[in-house]
Formats: structure tokens, sequence, C-alpha cells
């Protein structure tokens, strides 16, 4: 496997074309730039690729820490719901505990439901954020690639145009 797949064998057609095209003057000074572009490009993709992982962590971290306590919460509640019931069963009418033991899960759901609410709010809102940084660091990895089309371009207009290098010698 090659560069960007590229096989080896291709990579030399292309190599004796640019020499073809360039010349073998500006050949090692086109290289370098191609070089210099490849590297930015890459290390300009490593950064982004680093803080979007960095920011997906970041949220997942702060998710468990919001949940951890609710896990806890609902483990509490389900222990002492269950040891509140074997007590009572022995000594209360069934009905009138099942009863309670609704209106205390439906208590429960609804102090869980609006904890849902305001996380989804937050976590929307920071979703947004980030989007924001996706679409900003997309438009600085879109400039790149044109200034990369444009200095990739630009020798072979300015080889096209230099005098005495026409077909009519």
């Amino acid at each position: 496997m090659g560069f960007f797949d590229i096989g080896f064998q291709e990579i030399i057609i292309v190599l004796i074309v640019a020499l073809l095209v360039v010349g073998p003057q500006r050949l090692p000074e086109i290289a370098r730039k191609i070089g210099r572009i490849y590297r930015s490009f890459r290390k300009i993709t490593r950064d982004f690729t680093k803080e979007f992982t960095k920011a997906i962590d970041t949220e997942a971290e702060e998710l468990k820490k919001v949940t951890r306590p609710l896990d806890a919460d609902v483990k509490g509640l389900k222990k002492a719901i269950d040891t509140g019931t074997k007590g009572l069963a022995e000594t209360v009418d069934t009905k009138a505990l099942k009863k309670a033991v609704d209106t205390k899960a439906e208590e429960v759901e609804k102090a869980l439901d609006a904890e849902a609410d305001e996380l989804k709010k937050t976590l929307d809102t920071e979703a947004q954020e980030l989007k924001k940084v996706v679409d900003t660091e997309a438009e600085e990895l879109a400039k790149v690639t044109k200034i990369v089309d444009a200095e990739v371009k630009e020798p072979t207009k300015t080889k096209d145009t230099e005098p005495g290098s026409g077909s009519n010698e």
C-alpha cells in the first residue's frame, strides 16, 4: 500500500510526468512545497481530530458524573422500597402498600423525567456549540484545500506562460 492508496508504480509514473511537465530545475522546489502543504494539512486534521475527541470525551465524562448520583439515588430508593415493603407486608394491607409504592414511584419518575429534560436541554446546547466548532474547523480545512489546489495549479500555469515555452518554437 502506497501513498494515498496509490501503488509504487503509479507514484513512479506521476513523478516522471511531473519531471516532464515542471522540469528538473523546479521539481525539488515544487516537491518541497507539496511536502509542506501535506504536513500542514495532516497537522490541521490531527489537531481537529484531537479537539473533536477531547470534546466528545469531556461530554461523556460529564454525562457519567451526572448519571452516577442518579444511579445511586435510584438504587437507594429501590433498596429502601424493598426493605419497607418486606417489613410492611406483614403488618399492612398489601393493597394500601401497593398504592403507596405506586404513588412514590410516580413521584420518583416525575423527578427523574424533570432531571432528564434538563440534561437533554444542556446536551442539546452543547451539541450545537460543538457543531459550530466542527463547522468552523471544516471551513478552515476548506481554505487550506483551496490554498493547496492553488499552489499545485500555480506552477503549471507559470510554466505555460513563460516566454519561449510554447509549441510554436
